[in-house]
């Protein structure tokens, strides 16, 4: 669990989150996002996303996060859970600490994975600026990137700025 942290001086502004889930938490609205990287969740695990919760991703090289165990991201109206680019302002503040130099663009991170084990509950939830290649495939893809027979429930997601259409 990660509360009232505060950053005075860095190229980041963020809590750097990657690797694996292995076991079951909670992620808590902070007063900074995170800067996820490559995360993979356990299929024994259970993680809980709590309402403004922003997830910046796109500094590296195309991340993507998968869900392969239970996953509640449940925002609300006011407080939306947001999955976007990492040079996205708009979202989170200026993570990347370059004032206007960069903007977000379709394409800037790869996708959210759901494998064949996860169960995924998602309510007011912004997914933006994904759908890029692969690092070593040179395509497109969806932002959201489902394995039968995943059990997923939707309510409210809006999926926008997508270097891909579909899901």
């Amino acid at each position: 669990e990660f509360r009232g942290n505060t950053i005075e001086t860095s190229n980041e502004y963020g809590i750097r989150f990657t690797g694996s889930i292995s076991q079951s938490g909670i992620l808590t609205r902070d007063t900074m996002p995170y800067i996820a990287e490559n995360i993979y969740q356990d299929a024994s695990s259970v993680l809980t996303i709590e309402p403004g919760v922003i997830f910046k991703t796109g500094a590296g090289s195309y991340p993507q996060i998968t869900f392969a165990g239970s996953v509640h991201a449940n925002g609300t109206a006011d407080e939306p859970i947001v999955f976007t680019a990492f040079s996205d302002d708009a979202a989170g503040g200026d993570t990347n600490n370059n004032a206007t130099s960069t903007v977000p663009m379709p394409g800037a991170w790869y996708t959210l994975t759901f494998s064949s084990s996860s169960i995924a509950e998602f309510s007011h939830v912004r997914v933006r600026y994904g759908g890029g290649p692969r690092s070593s495939v040179p395509t497109t893809w969806t932002m959201l990137d489902a394995q039968s027979p995943t059990l997923l429930t939707f309510n409210n997601v809006e999926i926008s700025d997508s270097a891909a259409n579909g899901f």
